[in-house]
């Protein structure tokens, strides 16, 4: 492989993989290229015969099962994604995040910061919406209805029942452990099974490493897009490589691909192809999660991304370098054919041009409007009375309007200084207005995401010569307290926009802060005029 590692003179580099010596390097230049090459482990393992039948293999592989113990460890991690159509790369997202593992398994990811450029193919785009999720959601030692069978897990009678196992090699690591190499294949359907490797220590059943391949298979987590298209001819290959941490088996690396024919609804087949890469670079220290609430259901790549302002410091600062020799990932993002996804994805209602109806909107001075919605119930039923009431029906109307705005902060160390990058956001998910909409509800809303961007310039300016993150959370909280308390006496105040003297006031503040005049832009006053 090809690295980029932040270092300095006097630094310790250690190389290691699965059955090679490890390589330990001392840093004199940190601006040298290295050149470092492993050697094979001697195997001088006294020769034992294993055959298929043996229990050996089998009771080994059944005792991973126990390994994942209730233990969990948090981590700085990082996804890169490339997909292809006929060979043309069409998308890549590049994210970093905060992840939780368990054992073998991802069980959380917090989001960091990430980006994803797209490029047409035929006028057409092909996105992955849920690419992490799709990844957290393959657990190793056990079955799921979304992936074929693996032998991890198993009993040792259903694994000696469904798969075949074959001796590959055995050595001595560095450590002094011996470790097997191990491949597998089904008994029984193949399309519902997976086939592969996998490198086991033979004294503690922690798995080393292990290759998932599955052919044209049956049980798979994808779902296509748009309705009548289909998804076909699906092969998946997994690999995960495990490190030990404080005497536990973790991840370090999972490779997730996979490749399918897509049948449009036109019948139009398209090849895909798709290599994705989680790489856990730090278990010793943590990101600062940024500012902003994502509800529990929200689970896109692309909806999550596409709400985080732009960080030019950041990307400019990267913490992880995917390797990249030929500045293959370099060249796309800045190719002129590169859109980036929240061009793209996102349009005014057209959803034949467009992915997802309703973005994330960062204050940038533009006014906003909400389309009108219809309005809706909720439905109670009453239980059945035990003496004299009747079970019966009540509609009960629902609030019916909130617009939801949060105060983002991220915080970013770079060396002895922290980077503040801080925006007033519209929140789409948590926002509704069921009334009929008319210009006083839009200045309503334009006022209270104005008041927002009033306390945004606050924080930042209250961030400036900040050196300490806690220090620096302490005044976010402060901040976005105030701003709560305005905003409940904002909508206390003005009275969905029908309270005109009130109206006027925040107005006014607007006006004197940001130069914005929301009644003036809407023309209020000669609507008011024209009513008359």
């Amino acid at each position: 492989g090809y690295f980029i590692i932040r270092c300095q003179a006097g630094d310790t580099l250690v190389t290691s993989f699965i059955g090679y010596r490890s390589e330990t390097v001392l840093v004199k230049d940190d601006k040298e290229e290295l050149n470092i090459a492993l050697t094979p482990l001697s195997i001088n393992i006294s020769t034992i015969e294993i055959t298929e039948e043996s229990d050996l293999l089998y009771q080994l592989i059944s005792r991973s099962k126990n390994t994942k113990a209730y233990y969990s460890k948090e981590a700085k991690s990082y996804l890169f994604l490339e997909s292809s159509i006929e060979g043309k790369t069409t998308e890549m997202i590049e994210a970093y995040y905060n992840g939780r593992f368990k054992g073998y398994d991802l069980e959380k990811l917090e989001l960091k910061n990430g980006r994803i450029g797209l490029q047409d193919f035929n006028d057409q785009y092909f996105i992955n919406m849920q690419s992490s999720r799709a990844i957290m959601m393959h657990e190793l030692t056990f079955s799921s209805e979304y992936f074929p069978k693996s032998p991890i897990g198993l009993s040792k009678r259903k694994l000696k029942k469904e798969f075949k196992l074959d001796y590959q090699n055995r050595f001595i690591d560095d450590r002094g452990r011996i470790i097997y190499e191990v491949a597998f294949q089904s008994k029984e359907d193949k399309r519902d099974y997976f086939e592969g490797v996998l490198w086991i220590d033979s004294l503690s059943a922690n798995i080393q490493k292990i290759e998932l391949l599955a052919k044209d298979c049956i049980s798979h987590p994808f779902l296509p897009l748009h309705e009548g298209d289909k998804i076909e001819e699906i092969d998946l290959f997994i690999r995960k490589t495990f490190v030990e941490y404080e005497g536990f088996s973790y991840p370090r690396e999972i490779d997730f691909d996979y490749s399918m024919k897509y049948r449009r609804r036109d019948n139009a087949i398209s090849s895909i192809k798709t290599h994705s890469l989680f790489y856990i670079f730090d278990y010793e220290s943590l990101f600062n999660i940024p500012f902003i609430y994502f509800p529990e259901e929200l689970d896109n790549d692309y909806r999550k991304i596409n709400a985080l302002p732009l960080s030019r410091t950041f990307w400019r600062n990267k913490p992880f370098q995917y390797k990249d020799e030929d500045d293959n990932i370099k060249n796309f993002y800045n190719s002129d054919s590169t859109v980036h996804a929240r061009n793209i994805v996102y349009s005014n209602g057209d959803t034949k041009k467009s992915f997802f109806e309703h973005p994330y909107v960062v204050w940038n001075g533009n006014r906003i409007r909400m389309r009108n919605m219809q309005r809706t119930y909720e439905s109670i039923k009453l239980p059945k009375a035990k003496e004299n009431c009747v079970a019966s029906e009540l509609e009960i109307p629902v609030d019916q309007y909130n617009f939801e705005i949060q105060l983002f902060m991220d915080i970013y160390p770079l060396g002895d200084s922290i980077h503040y990058s801080t925006a007033a956001i519209f929140d789409p998910y948590q926002s509704y207005y069921y009334y009929e909409q008319d210009e006083y509800s839009v200045v309503l809303m334009n006022i209270y995401f104005d008041l927002a961007e009033i306390y945004n310039r606050k924080l930042s300016r209250a961030l400036k010569g900040i050196k300490d993150a806690e220090k620096a959370i302490s005044i976010y909280n402060a901040i976005n307290e105030e701003f709560e308390a305005v905003s409940k006496d904002y909508f206390s105040n003005v009275q969905r926009g029908k309270n005109r003297s009130a109206l006027d006031s925040y107005n006014d503040l607007v006006r004197k802060e940001l130069g914005i005049d929301n009644i003036k832009i809407f023309r209020l006053d000669e609507m008011e005029k024209e009513e008359r």
